[in-house]
Formats: C-alpha cells, structure tokens, sequence
C-alpha cells in the first residue's frame, strides 16, 4: 500500500525579538484606535447613518429579549441573538462589542498566518486586515 506523503507545515518559533513583539503590538493598537475613532464618531452622530437592515435585525432582537422567542424568522438568528443578549439592545455598546471582535480578528488573523505561514507573512496579514476599510466600515453597522 502506498504512503500518502506527509504536508510540509511550517512553524515559526515564537517572537523573541522584542522590536518584532513591538511592531505587532503597535498594529493590534492601531486596528483598535481606527475602530474606536469610527465607533466614537458614529456615537457623536458625525458618520454611518443607519442602514435599512437595522430595524428589522432590532425588532427580531427586542422580540428575543422580551419574548424569548424570535417572531418573524426574517433573519437567521445569530445575530439578533448576539444584539438581545451580548450588546443589551444599547446600539452602541453592540458597536463597541463588534469592534473588539474585529480587533479579535485581528489577533487571530496573525496568529494563523503566524503558525502557517511565518513571521512575515503574519505581520503583512495583520496590516491588511488592520487597514481594511471593508471591515472596519461594516463592523460598525447594525445589521
């Protein structure tokens, strides 16, 4: 019977040069600086209008806190789930939730490209991501 050959995975070793630690430390910051700046200047009313899926994600939340159950099934229940309970029905604190979830994206970005890929290659994966206007804009809507 034939062996199947084994996949080459590449590990780094951790980060042990202090600058190395810095620099990725100072782009974690810097994705939590651009998505509070966006997440404070949509609370001052300033940017991100509200889109036309909010109303209908908050009745299925407001359904889902009072009632208990969801009542028009017009969305999948992820996320009013996560708007009832994690975010409290408070715009934004949920706002506030979902951009430390995307700078926990951030994180969990570099350390996959990290372990996989290596050190460099986590670094540029985690600047893309930190600078993505994609998600930093979305990551601000409810919806």
């Amino acid at each position: 019977m034939a062996r199947l050959p084994t996949p080459v995975v590449v590990h780094s070793p951790r980060v042990s040069n202090p600058a190395g630690r810095q620099a990725t430390l100072a782009l974690l910051l810097f994705a939590l600086i651009i998505r509070a700046a966006v997440v404070i200047s949509n609370y001052l009313g300033l940017t991100l209008p509200e889109q036309t899926d909010t109303p209908s994600y908050l009745v299925e939340a407001i359904s889902l806190r009072e009632k208990g159950q969801m009542d028009g099934w017009l969305r999948p229940p992820g996320y009013p789930v996560f708007l009832a309970f994690a975010g409290g029905l408070d715009l934004y604190f949920s706002l506030l939730l979902q951009a430390l979830l995307g700078i926990l994206s951030c994180a969990l970005v570099y350390w996959a490209a990290r372990r996989r890929l290596g050190e460099p290659a986590a670094v540029f994966a985690l600047l893309f991501l930190a600078l993505d206007m994609t998600s930093i804009v979305y990551g601000n809507f409810i919806l």
